[in-house]
């Protein structure tokens, strides 16, 4: 078990240690890097990545194999059950 003198001793030696890493010397180690961004270069006359024009005929076939509908017309439902 430890005795009051060892917790004494403990104590100092703890307040000791706080001391002296206080007021050790800091070293900082500086890495430089150079940081360069591209030029901007202006490009006249081109296109966006995404163009919102193409064929109407894809479009359907692909949604129609993804099965990507729209919903029918409001009224449409309702002709349905006065017909039958």
């Amino acid at each position: 078990m430890a005795t009051p003198e060892d917790k004494k001793r403990w104590q100092s030696e703890a307040d000791q240690l706080k001391r002296d890493l206080d007021t050790r010397q800091r070293v900082y180690k500086r890495r430089e890097v150079p940081i360069s961004f591209p030029k901007k270069n202006p490009v006249s006359g081109s296109s966006p990545p995404f163009s919102k024009s193409g064929n109407a005929g894809v479009d359907a076939l692909l949604r129609q194999q993804i099965q990507f509908c729209t919903p029918p017309p409001p009224n449409a439902s309702e002709d349905e059950s006065t017909s039958a």
